[in-house]
């Protein structure tokens, strides 16, 4: 993945986990609420995934 490609993933991500969190609880049911809770979960993960990347890509362009 290039770096424009995980910059452009990164703004998506953060935009889902944005959106996902303006869902208020009461609006759903159970199933409905852990879904959101793993969709969430794991777009942070990919959000730190995607940042440890560029960030050591950084690290290594900067030797």
């Amino acid at each position: 993945m290039d770096v424009i490609e995980a910059q452009r993933n990164l703004n998506r991500y953060k935009a889902n986990v944005t959106a996902l969190q303006q869902v208020h609880p009461q609006d759903l049911n159970f199933d409905e609420l852990n879904t959101i809770t793993a969709l969430i979960k794991k777009q942070n993960r990919l959000i730190n995934n995607i940042e440890e990347s560029l960030k050591q890509g950084e690290r290594r362009e900067y030797r």
